[in-house]
């Protein structure tokens, strides 16, 4: 093997490869005028090795730690994607009602949620899709309180490693379908001891994008190497600007005795025996007295260029696609008009349901445990038939024009082609909480009028009273005593 112009491998020998032995893609032919490419293996358990998920986390950390566009990907994607909240959904509404109001009492305080007392149920959400982005992967172990409540022990994706024994694949112990049976937590004060801890009592947190993978990989691993480029230039650039500015005059000679063009920089003495008090000069005023041959220049820095910014745009650019999501979303918006950013934002809308579609798994697994647990206790009543379901509702969606969307939504509503459900999910709101509370605002209303002595409706807004009004003059039609 030698390597070509690249520093790649390739082939040895000199001479260029039989074309004729060749199949008929072009992909699968060498060309001196391409780097070779090597992948390791084809089997997808092995692509990844430890060692290579270790260097790319650790790569990812520091990035994370320095970069701000590292910060950005990571806490941006988090933030977007957000939180669900269950709605119990069994045929039971008062299981229903008891079994939310527990489980906003209980995984709602990080002191009962988390063993470590550091996250709720939400923030333990916000925390999964961080780690995914960044680390590749997490672990949460469930666990239960002393008084027998659940709740989870966290751990990182360091944790999971290969210790003494030779039955794991980087940490997992798989079956021979792939299937995740247990993993191996190393302790971090003495890495010779380690637990090992069942998938079943576990929720595993990555994206696979293959089915042959055992373990996640950071979202940034593509971008690690340019997201370092792009600081890198930008630090070296702020140098050349800084070393430009450190040197603002230069003494030149126009002709005689003595170097031509470019000499030192202006000193509060000159060599040529002209006096120049330079903190006399940037306090004005002051008129440099030069030699007859010499002469003050400014230095105009050109930097950056607009070749460099161009060059950190597209690399900005790259990082952002593998990510998955558009570079104007996560870096600059501003250059979009309109209808480009009503695009890209129902483009990162469909790319955030794909994000809480595996978040709705990790909650559903938790929630599942929750109640089991709170049944077994007595904290709540025997459960009814699918006492499990629920749905999951998300944050408030975003949008760039909410009034054009709500008047869309209303007339899809009156169609019949939304339900209260659909309206109330993209606000992150419960429909049945929403009916519940405008009932409860009516009554109340209805009491301040009687005890004000106003007129019934008086404190309903105009189309509650053009409503009511022509209830009214539709009973007097069908009803002429009632008009007497």
């Amino acid at each position: 093997m030698s390597r070509n112009r690249r520093g790649n491998r390739k082939p040895s020998g000199t001479a260029a490869p039989n074309v004729q032995a060749l199949g008929t893609f072009d992909a699968a032919q060498w060309s001196p005028r391409r780097a070779y490419l090597n992948w390791g293996t084809l089997d997808t358990r092995k692509e990844l090795t430890g060692g290579d998920r270790l260097t790319i986390l650790r790569k990812a950390r520091k990035m994370y730690a320095d970069v701000g566009l590292a910060r950005r990907i990571v806490n941006g994607v988090a933030n977007l994607v957000g939180y669900l909240k269950p709605q119990a959904d069994t045929p039971d509404r008062e299981f229903n009602r008891m079994a939310e109001e527990l489980f906003y009492e209980r995984a709602g305080t990080a002191f009962v949620f988390d063993r470590a007392a550091k996250l709720d149920f939400y923030q333990w959400q916000i925390a999964l899709t961080r780690l995914r982005i960044k680390d590749g992967d997490c672990l949460s172990v469930l666990s239960e309180t002393q008084a027998g409540t659940a709740n989870i022990i966290f751990y990182e994706s360091h944790q999971i490693a290969n210790s003494q024994e030779r039955s794991t694949v980087d940490g997992v112990y798989v079956d021979k379908f792939g299937r995740h049976l247990g993993y191996n937590l190393i302790d971090l004060d003495d890495t010779t001891k380690s637990t090992r801890v069942k998938a079943s009592d576990s929720i595993f947190y990555a994206d696979f994008e293959r089915p042959g993978q055992v373990r996640g990989i950071s979202a940034l691993a593509h971008a690690l190497n340019n997201i370092q480029d792009q600081a890198e230039i930008t630090a070296d650039v702020k140098h050349g600007i800084k070393m430009a500015n450190q040197v603002g005059l230069v003494r030149t000679m126009k002709s005689g005795n003595g170097p031509q063009g470019f000499a030192s920089a202006v000193t509060a003495k000159s060599i040529g025996g002209s006096t120049i008090n330079v903190e006399q000069m940037r306090e004005g005023g002051m008129v440099a007295q030069l030699l007859e041959n010499e002469q003050l220049s400014v230095i105009h820095d050109g930097r950056p260029h607009p070749n460099q910014m161009v060059l950190l745009e597209w690399l900005v650019r790259d990082i952002a696609w593998g990510v998955g999501l558009s570079p104007e979303v996560l870096w600059d918006l501003a250059k979009q008009t309109g209808p480009s950013q009503r695009y890209l934002m129902a483009e990162t809308q469909r790319w955030i349901e794909h994000e809480q579609a595996r978040l709705k798994t990790a909650c559903q697994r938790f929630w599942t445990y929750f109640i089991a647990k709170a049944v077994k206790n007595g904290e709540l009543p025997a459960p009814p038939a699918n006492w499990w379901w629920a749905e999951w509702i998300p944050q408030a969606d975003l949008t760039i024009d909410r009034g054009r969307e709500g008047n869309l939504e209303l007339a899809q509503y009156e169609a019949g082609f939304l339900t209260l459900n659909d309206i109330a999910a993209k606000r992150g709101r419960d429909w049945e909480s929403v009916e519940m509370q405008k009932a409860r605002e009516m009554l109340r209303r209805r009491e301040i009028e009687q005890e004000m002595g106003l007129e019934p409706g008086a404190l309903d807004g105009n189309a509650t009273k053009e409503l009511n009004q022509a209830n009214q003059n539709e009973n007097v039609v069908s009803n002429p005593s009632q008009g007497e």
